[in-house]
């Protein structure tokens, strides 16, 4: 079962060997972005290799800012906010959707890729355990996926909606909102979450034989889609299907296979952790160096409001001084002008007396 991870991987390797090589030879900022793209997609949709897709999304993200690319711009930061789903970096992955919710909305362009961001949003609040606003960014995923008459969008945020009354255990208002998604995909569009969430729905109301069928069809888009990890988690849940079943045999055949995922998966899970460490130490390196300089701003802040105040107090004691200063001479020269005016009544009295 994961050695199909593993004919991928090894089949995908030189391909991205000969981008790599021919990104270092390009000149041009737009057929380096091309390169950029392709290595990050290959990365994150057939290797599935989050941590490397993260760093050629984020350069293709800085490459596409350089040559002012919008879509290009877009694309990279709606992309790296799905990988931070998969590194389970919610906050920061609501951060980078709502950038290129924004940026469509500002523009009033009719975008599919606004409807997926909907149902991102949605599904990072579901892992947050935030279901009224996760359900709040379904419904309105699922009206914008109605006013651009895009049925297969409105189907997995009806999906989606499915999940949060399963978490909420409302299984029939969840078994309606699946039933709802099933209606508008296509009976070949049917995406590998829709028969995983649709299968534990049937598992937890003990329709076993039709949630058997359900996880089966999950197994083989997991497969196709190498998606290691809901593959086991899918495979485990079989094995418990079919035990309840009965059927010990096939339980124990896909408890077998569950076990040689995990283990592969385990192997994979170690190798994306440690560079996921590496990204968590650069974003703290980032926010270090943000809170130093806001450190740095707050005593630059803090020594120009000293100088203020010292300013203004010198300037308060000038003006005192000054007012001082110049009261005291108004007294002075009142005191002049009083003391001559009874100098001249003194010499007119003398003078009146020597008359008399």
């Amino acid at each position: 079962m994961s050695s199909l991870f593993i004919t991928i991987s090894y089949g995908q390797t030189p391909y991205l060997d000969s981008l790599k090589v021919t990104l270092d030879k390009v000149s041009t900022g737009k057929e380096k972005l091309s390169i950029l793209q392709e290595i990050a997609s290959v990365n994150k949709d057939s290797i599935r290799d989050s941590a490397e897709a993260y760093i050629y999304y984020d350069k293709a993200r800085v490459v596409a800012i350089q040559e002012k690319d919008t879509i290009a711009i877009r694309n990279a930061i709606y992309n790296l906010g799905e990988i931070l789903i998969e590194m389970e970096e919610y906050d920061m992955a609501i951060t980078y959707f709502n950038l290129v919710k924004k940026n469509l909305i500002k523009e009033e362009e009719s975008s599919d890729v606004l409807a997926l961001i909907y149902k991102n949003l949605g599904e990072v609040y579901i892992r947050k355990g935030e279901y009224d606003t996760a359900n709040s960014f379904l419904d309105k995923g699922v009206i914008y996926a109605d006013k651009i008459n895009n049925d297969y969008q409105k189907a997995l945020n009806h999906v989606y909606k499915s999940e949060v009354y399963y978490k909420l255990d409302d299984y029939a208002s969840s078994e309606r909102q699946i039933s709802k998604a099933f209606s508008f995909f296509g009976s070949e569009n049917v995406p590998m979450v829709a028969y995983y969430f649709k299968g534990k729905l049937l598992y937890k109301l003990e329709d076993t034989q039709n949630a058997i069928s359900c996880f089966r069809k999950a197994v083989a888009l997991a497969e196709k889609e190498n998606n290691v990890v809901v593959k086991s988690k899918v495979l485990q849940l079989l094995a418990d299907a079919y035990l309840t079943s009965g059927n010990k045999e096939m339980a124990l055949e896909y408890s077998k296979n569950a076990l040689i995922l995990v283990d592969s998966l385990n192997d994979i899970n170690k190798r994306t952790a440690l560079a996921r460490i590496g990204y968590i130490h650069a974003f703290e390196s980032v926010l270090d160096k943000n809170k130093e300089q806001q450190q740095k701003d707050k005593v630059v802040q803090e020594e120009d409001r000293k100088r203020r105040m010292i300013i203004y107090v010198v300037c308060s004691i000038i003006g005192l001084s000054l007012i001082g200063y110049f009261s005291y001479r108004q007294n002075k020269v009142m005191r002049m002008v009083a003391d001559m005016r009874k100098a001249q009544m003194d010499l007119v009295e003398k003078k009146q007396q020597e008359y008399l």
